[in-house]
């Protein structure tokens, strides 16, 4: 249902970011490694809702807020058309310096 890559001409489309700690940096989320409340702009509960801006969903994300005991994280991007239920879930490895 969307135009082409433009997401914001579908208004069921929705993003979510979670963030996880990765403490050995391989890029794969620690089993049993729980969500990093990052609290952006008030959403809380370890992640956050995208925006839909000109014609992507964006999200930012404030690295500073994130635990400095860790190098490296794992950002878990969901986008979901809410009207079918069909769903995609992208990993993006972020390592600070």
């Amino acid at each position: 249902g969307c135009g082409g890559t433009d997401v914001t001409g579908n208004a069921n489309v929705i993003g979510k970011v979670v963030v996880f700690g990765d403490t050995d940096c391989d890029g794969v989320v620690d089993a049993g490694e729980l969500p990093i409340d990052i609290a952006y702009n008030g959403v809380g509960e370890a992640g956050g809702v995208m925006d839909k801006i000109d014609g992507h969903l964006r999200y930012n994300l404030n690295t500073k807020k994130l635990p400095q005991t860790l190098k490296c994280y794992i950002l878990q991007v969901t986008v979901m058309d809410s009207s079918t239920g069909e769903s995609r879930v992208e990993i993006v490895p972020l390592q600070a310096k």
